[in-house]
């Protein structure tokens, strides 16, 4: 669990100068989360690191002048592994996004282009066995998610790389439920709202 105290470096300092500071303010504060800012080598990006309490980091993400993610973003489960990792410009996804399982495995790896959802590039359960993402291909087409049993959840449709239509929810015990997208937003007709 995160901790709300940090510390943070409020001024510029040189890349990888953090990296340099943290054994020595970890050894000095044990327990203590922190949140650094540190700079890229060319200075127009700001980054900021969390950690949980077992000192493995809970979130990088990188920021440019006007506030924006701009560039790597990672978050990280408690036990260390990686949740996602993806990149950011201007604040919107552009590149892939991969997510990953719990134990490390990887769960999906898309394809976005400034926050469209273009290409589908891989889909695994928990054991590494590919699963059926649907047909996705350049921004159009059905996309489908699994819990971690890789029990069917949710499908719907794609269009210029936004959801449209109806979302199916399945639940554990089959039952379906819908939620209706216009361009990528909720319209609000449906009972329940799932983020990705």
């Amino acid at each position: 669990m995160l901790r709300n105290v940090y510390v943070a470096f409020q001024t510029l300092i040189p890349n990888g100068a953090f990296a340099a500071l943290e054994p020595l303010i970890k050894a000095l504060a044990p327990g203590l989360l922190l949140a650094g800012l540190f700079f890229s080598s060319c200075h127009t990006t700001r980054c900021t690191r969390e950690y949980f309490e077992t000192g493995h980091p809970s979130l990088i993400v990188c920021y440019n002048k006007a506030h924006q993610r701009d560039g790597t973003y990672l978050e990280y489960y408690e036990n260390g592994h990686p949740l996602y990792e993806g990149t950011y410009v201007a604040d919107s996804l552009n590149g892939n996004l991969t997510r990953y399982h719990q134990n490390g495995i990887l769960y999906y790896k898309f394809e976005y282009r400034m926050n469209k959802l273009w290409n589908v590039l891989g889909m695994q359960d928990t054991t590494g066995a590919a699963l059926n993402s649907g047909d996705l291909k350049n921004g159009n087409g059905q996309l489908r998610f699994y819990d971690d049993l890789g029990v069917l959840d949710s499908y719907g449709m794609y269009e210029n790389g936004l959801k449209e239509g109806y979302w199916k929810l399945v639940s554990n015990a089959g039952a379906q439920d819908s939620v209706l997208y216009v361009h990528g937003h909720r319209n609000g007709n449906g009972r329940l709202e799932i983020i990705y």
